[in-house]
């Protein structure tokens, strides 16, 4: 006999509740100083990033997390272990670039236009100047999180004091809010933007994009990554 299918709003909540069980365990790798507790946070991430992959038992996905491990190893090895969590803010941008930037490949659906069909459907896509806009969106996002990348990198490199500029402080402060307040500006800005662009499109309340935007995620990963 084979059990019932977890529940989708089951398996949203165990999603939930292991993520702030990471964010705590994250925050206190952090406070005490834990490198090793620090590697193992990073290391666990990435598994969860890799599993769909992992799942397919793709290659690349194995020799990628094989890799991360001896990486992490090494830095726990020597005492920095810490740098797994705060190289994390580059990680993230560098891997959300990938996710908008390799789905530009010539015939690759970008991402944006995939978020618009599984959401709106296929007619929405076809709308003038739809596509299009999904595009330069796709694009924009790429660009975004590749600076944001940068400037995290230049960041650290000033925490650490291998930089001098800007003044630490600002670094410390910087990469605390940054990696929140330049996506959220960017996307109320876009959001504007774009309903001066497309005058003749409906545009769905911020609250209905994202309740249809976390009912239909995982599918939409699922395109995403191939």
């Amino acid at each position: 006999m084979t059990g019932e299918p977890a529940s989708p709003w089951r398996s949203r909540a165990f999603g939930m509740l292991g993520a702030i069980a990471w964010i705590g365990l994250a925050v206190l790798a952090l406070a005490r100083g834990d490198g090793l507790l620090a590697a193992a946070c990073a290391f666990a991430l990435v598994v969860v990033v890799l599993a769909p992959r992992l799942a397919a038992r793709r290659v690349r996905a194995w020799i990628v997390l094989a890799v991360v491990a001896v990486l992490l190893g090494a830095l726990v090895q020597r005492g920095h272990g810490l740098f797994a969590l705060e190289a994390l803010p580059v990680l993230v941008n560098l891997a959300l670039a990938w996710l908008f930037g390799h789905t530009l490949v010539a015939g690759r659906r970008p991402l944006i236009a995939r978020v618009i069909l599984a959401l709106e459907g296929e007619e929405r896509l076809a709308e003038r100047g739809v596509a299009a806009y999904a595009r330069g969106l796709t694009l924009a996002w790429t660009l975004l999180l590749l600076a944001q990348a940068f400037v995290f990198a230049w960041l650290l490199g000033v925490r650490h004091g291998l930089l001098g500029w800007p003044p630490r402080v600002f670094a410390e402060t910087w990469l605390v809010v940054g990696g929140w307040l330049v996506p959220i500006v960017f996307m109320v800005a876009e959001l504007a933007f774009r309903r001066r662009r497309l005058p003749h499109v409906r545009h769905d309340p911020p609250r209905v994009f994202l309740q249809r935007l976390a009912t239909n995620w995982p599918r939409l990963l699922r395109d995403t990554v191939r």
